[in-house]
């Protein structure tokens, strides 16, 4: 059996002669297919780790749980041991997600390009409807995403923009612009020295329509009006702790909410004092996916939305094979993705 090993070096490595797992009762064997590859998959710790805490595959032993049949499609989430990326995994029930997916010719087995696009669905939707659901957001809510271009900040825009929210989201990259646009961001700003704060609240100074211009962080508004409640309703920070406070001060006052939820911008030591820093009237908080309740996240509905329905836009960037571990490594760790980067296992063992 094969199985992808991350090392304290960073490197991944590639094993075949690992023991396929034995079934348990109360466990699930999964024959995996495919698995999307996270920035948080590829942190090393001291010593050598197994990769991965999420794939999807086919159900090969159902270790006695009811509910469950061989050879159903399933995705697996598991975030206190991680080592899915591998032929097989045994992990327990409550990590298994069952789903039921067409595929490409009824009758026929599930093609690699449907497991590829199953496998960027489920970890990035949760991790954006809790996101949404931590924030409570509304219809015609002004949200502000930090970290737009990111695949978990693509799926929230689309998600929220589906929800029928007002979006607005950041990119350092003026080329991204599009692919914000693309997945339903009304406006985008771009990220420079000394915050965004005052482009966001004169963008949000009115909750009539306005428009915005080729320049990026320069909106034009029906109105120039800014007072206390301009500014975002709702903001998701996915940089970190160097622009929290900044977000805090694009958002209105009284009411307005953050959700910090990510380091994408590093996670280096900071000043940042709660009493002095978080705006009277104005909301933090934050969001560990680890901790989401998976019965609140119709995996299933978002599944069809995303494959049947199309009413959520899929950011499937790059499909990788076995054979390209480190170019998978320096294409995710570079910055190079545009959504989501995920690997297929060939269908031969």
């Amino acid at each position: 059996m094969r199985i992808i090993s991350l090392q304290p070096s960073g490197d991944l490595t590639l094993s075949t002669d690992a023991i396929k797992p034995s079934p348990r009762p109360n466990h699930i064997l999964v024959r995996v297919k495919a698995f999307a590859v996270n920035r948080q998959d590829l942190k090393t710790g001291p010593s050598v780790k197994d990769a991965g805490v999420e794939c999807v595959g086919s159900v090969e032993d159902t270790g006695g749980v009811k509910g469950l049949r061989v050879g159903a499609t399933v995705a697996v989430l598991s975030f206190g041991e991680g080592g899915l990326w591998k032929d097989y995994c045994l992990v327990p029930a409550k990590c298994v997600i069952p789903l039921q997916v067409s595929p490409p010719t009824p009758g026929s087995p599930l093609d690699p390009a449907t497991w590829a696009k199953l496998a960027a669905i489920p970890l990035t939707f949760l991790t954006a409807f809790g996101i949404l659901d931590n924030l409570d957001l509304r219809k015609h809510d002004r949200l502000l995403i930090r970290g737009g271009t990111s695949s978990i900040g693509l799926t929230i825009a689309t998600v929220a923009k589906a929800l029928g929210a007002v979006v607005a989201a950041t990119t350092r990259d003026p080329t991204k612009a599009p692919n914000l646009s693309e997945n339903g961001a009304d406006f985008v700003i771009l990220e420079r020295e000394g915050g965004i704060k005052d482009d966001v609240r004169m963008m949000f100074a009115s909750k009539e329509t306005f428009s915005s211009t080729d320049e990026l962080s320069t909106p034009t508004l029906s109105t120039t009006r800014i007072n206390d409640s301009a500014g975002a309703d709702k903001c998701v920070d996915l940089l970190g702790v160097g622009t929290v406070q900044d977000s805090l001060l694009a958002l209105k006052s009284p009411g307005g909410i953050c959700c910090l939820a990510g380091t994408l911008g590093g996670s280096e030591p900071t000043t940042f004092n709660p009493m002095k820093d978080i705006p009277s009237g104005v909301y933090l908080t934050t969001f560990a996916v680890d901790r989401v309740d998976m019965g609140r996240v119709p995996l299933q509905e978002i599944v069809d939305r995303v494959l049947e329905r199309g009413e959520y836009r899929l950011n499937l960037d790059r499909i990788f094979g076995l054979e390209d571990l480190d170019k998978v490594k320096d294409y995710v760790e570079g910055n190079k993705a545009r959504g989501k980067v995920v690997v297929v296992l060939p269908n031969e063992l």
